[in-house]
């Protein structure tokens, strides 16, 4: 049977941590790595946790496929110490959301001005080239050879992943990814904040109590049956008091959702940078408490991990 793989190379959210007590899980922030055995891999999102995979891969790889879930500081801030965008035979794709004012390429080289990094955007050799995404769309990744093929002959040759995008409820634009392969399927929901009379997302605003029913149904489906879910955990049920509007979840909410989606597998992830080992510990045991009645696989991998799926 196909295996689908992930890793979590960063594991914190908001900043990187370093200290004795916060080592457990690891201290980098988010960046994923998806991966079916034989394919080319995916990366989501570029926090400090893809910077020790750039010095690794410029000597190994040449071509690199990336996923955005939202252009927040603590997703990209690794993209301009990425070694391989200063190598000429590099080869990049990125499909990444929008804010409300600028498209992802145009935040992407936001990055490199010259009043906050030393290199300019027009002097990277790489080749990079950017796609923008909307919500509640499904689209195919062809290895980067075949990019330039038509849909249809990359379908047929079977070595494509399948992608589909939610916007969930965080500040700005932020979309949760679905990725399909061979019968698995691993779903992203990083930042991620409860909807109920708290709407955070672009153009979510307007909700009403049905909105907000619809909002949560579509996110039910999204996260079907998924093999595997990683799931916002940013916060617990006593100190999210006072920040839902922060835009992110404790693991009550990520264990009911994953629950209710008949997942196999939950992750907790995107820790805050103030939870130390023994608090991260505390969100795992309570998870597995509110799911011990059920088939329900709930874990914290450590930073570096591999998952199979």
């Amino acid at each position: 049977m196909m295996m689908l793989y992930f890793q979590l190379l960063g594991t914190r959210g908001s900043r990187p941590i370093l200290d004795r007590d916060f080592v457990k899980f690891g201290g980098n922030t988010t960046s994923y790595k998806v991966w079916a055995k034989g394919m080319f891999p995916i990366y989501v999102d570029g926090g400090s946790g893809l910077f020790r995979e750039g010095n690794w891969l410029a000597e190994h790889i040449q071509q690199f496929t990336f996923l955005l879930t939202h252009s927040h500081w603590d997703h990209i801030l690794a993209f301009p110490f990425f070694e391989p965008f200063y190598r000429p035979n590099t080869y990049a794709r990125f499909w990444g959301t929008p804010s409300f004012k600028e498209t992802f390429e145009e935040l992407f080289k936001h990055q490199f001005q010259t009043d906050a990094f030393p290199v300019n955007y027009s002097e990277l050799p790489a080749k990079i080239e950017f796609t923008t995404i909307v919500g509640k769309q499904t689209f195919i990744i062809p290895p980067p050879s075949q990019y330039e093929q038509d849909e249809t002959a990359s379908r047929l040759s079977g070595l494509v992943y399948t992608v589909s995008t939610y916007q969930i409820n965080h500040p700005g634009v932020d979309f949760g990814f679905r990725i399909e392969y061979a019968g698995k399927s691993i779903v992203i929901l990083t930042d991620i904040a409860p909807i109920t009379n708290n709407h955070l997302g672009h153009g979510m605003n307007h909700f009403g109590k049905k909105e907000e029913e619809e909002y949560y149904q579509g996110l039910i489906e999204f996260c079907w049956e998924a093999d595997l879910l990683l799931h916002d955990t940013h916060f617990n049920e006593k100190n999210i008091k006072g920040r839902e509007n922060w835009g992110h979840s404790t693991e009550d909410m990520a264990t009911r959702l994953a629950l209710e989606s008949r997942v196999k597998q939950l992750i907790l992830g995107h820790h805050a940078p103030e939870d130390n080992d023994q608090a991260i510990l505390k969100k795992l045991e309570n998870a597995r408490r509110l799911s011990k009645n059920h088939s329900l696989n709930v874990i914290i991998p450590k930073e570096d991990e591999i998952v199979e799926v």
